[in-house]
């Protein structure tokens, strides 16, 4: 078990044990380190790892708060689709992009000396 892991769980059992109340604000990083006797690191670590599992919140300015009810953490973010592997023809790929370059309204920026014709200046000649 890591470090952060370690302190992260001695954190959540002190909450359990009710030695931090509910929306009670923890101690700020630097003092956590020098507390616990571990890096500022390792307590930026123990906080994010805590905040995952929904026990911590950070509210910005102000430190790491114990959350008024814990809420089960998810495996994916809030909002966000989860990707999902699928098969992929490389040769459609290539010919959609071939295809792409013929376009009228498409820029060439792939050359470092784009066809300027498209661009809203006037040519200089």
């Amino acid at each position: 078990m890591k470090l952060y892991e370690k302190l992260a769980d001695e954190i959540e059992a002190a909450m359990r044990r009710g030695i931090f109340a509910p929306g009670e604000k923890i101690a700020p990083v630097r003092q956590a380190s020098q507390q616990q006797g571990v890096s500022i690191k390792t307590v930026l670590h123990a906080y994010a790892l805590l905040e995952s599992r929904g026990v911590l919140e950070t509210r910005p300015q102000s430190g790491y708060f114990v959350r008024p009810e814990p809420r089960q953490a998810s495996a994916e973010p809030p909002g966000r689709a989860i990707a999902v592997a699928s098969e992929v023809d490389v040769s459609w790929l290539v010919l959609s992009t071939l295809r792409s370059i013929r376009a009228h309204d498409a820029v060439l920026l792939g050359s470092p000396y784009p066809d300027p014709e498209p661009f809203p200046w006037k040519r200089i000649n």
